[in-house]
């Protein structure tokens, strides 16, 4: 299964003044090698920092059955950071193609029951260090007008583990902190949601990615040829038309005719584009060799990873029809 797919079909060309640039879909393997787990958990996070002398690791047994005797706060809006994340990741994972998710009380009923775990995975957290305050600023003290900022701080930890054999796969934690634009008045300022939103959805993905393969979208740019061959121009303009395939034949035609180093090199990355991974390391190999342009270069280093990475992700893949075959 190719880790490069067409957006849309074909490809929306780019121009940022005379470079062409292809935007290419790029499917990502999990951070975590999971052993190829299905199912997956999200237990409710908890607030509040844990009791003196109790253990911090949130992924044992013990600590996630009495979690809720053990982590409290009073802060509604920290409740509120812990609320978020449990309902985005779990909204994430149920849209998920690659995980199924189980519901938390049936995982932590089996817990307490002392039976197997009917999720593969399960994610923990909470937050901890939670601070907020207003700062006042007195702009004109003849009108009495001052200004308001809202800032608020929190620590959120997680951890995804393993639900077999209780092996924490993953223990993170996030420093979150942001301040509010400046408000004419206390009641014009923002809700803990509004002003951290971006921050515990950036969080949320993180956690995803870690769990499940997702996609990016990378940018590859082609470079301006010398050559007063013919087909440059035209291979160019494919190009930008998003014709990938011929404008990458032209390309290589014009490199194995004339030796040119610009059409070599664009032919190489609209491999890349395509998929061809391995076509396009051969091709960046010789342009190295040949020339030792830092360009091919850094982007035979480039195809080498994307190699890599579509390894691991096949890995995973056939790791997760093995797991279901069990």
């Amino acid at each position: 299964m190719r880790s490069f797919t067409f957006v849309c079909i074909f490809f929306v060309i780019v121009y940022t003044g005379c470079t062409t640039t292809v935007p290419v879909t790029v499917t990502r393997p999990a951070e975590l090698d999971i052993a190829g787990a299905r199912t997956v958990a999200v237990l409710p996070f908890q607030t509040g920092q844990p009791l003196s002398g109790t253990d911090t690791n949130i992924g044992s047994v013990n600590i996630i059955i009495n979690m809720m005797s053990r982590f409290h706060t009073d802060n509604r809006n920290e409740s509120v950071i812990a609320d978020y994340l449990t309902a985005g990741l779990t909204r994430s994972v149920s849209n998920s193609s690659y995980l199924q998710l189980i519901d938390s009380t049936a995982v932590m009923n089996a817990m307490t029951a002392g039976r197997d775990s009917p999720a593969d995975i399960y994610i923990t957290g909470y937050t901890t260090a939670y601070r907020e305050s207003v700062d006042m600023t007195v702009v004109d003290e003849e009108k009495k007008l001052a200004e308001y900022v809202l800032n608020i701080s929190a620590t959120v930890a997680y951890q995804i583990v393993d639900a077999r054999s209780y092996q924490v796969l993953a223990y993170r934690t996030k420093d979150i902190e942001e301040a509010s634009m400046a408000c004419d008045s206390r009641n014009a300022l923002p809700d803990v949601r509004t002003l951290l939103q971006d921050d515990l959805d950036s969080l949320i993905q993180q956690i995803c990615h870690e769990i499940q393969p997702y996609t990016i979208t990378r940018k590859l740019s082609l470079i301006k040829s010398n050559s007063k061959h013919p087909d440059i121009k035209t291979a160019d303009t494919y190009a930008k038309d998003g014709l990938i395939r011929q404008s990458e034949e032209l390309f290589y035609s014009v490199y194995l005719e004339t030796g040119d180093f610009a059409a070599g090199y664009n032919a190489a990355l609209l491999m890349q584009a395509e998929g061809r991974l391995k076509d396009s390391r051969q091709l960046l190999s010789i342009l190295v060799a040949d020339t030792g342009d830092t360009r091919a270069v850094k982007a035979l280093d480039d195809v080498e990873y994307e190699i890599l990475q579509e390894e691991k992700l096949n890995r995973q893949q056939k790791e997760a029809a093995g797991w279901n075959n069990l």
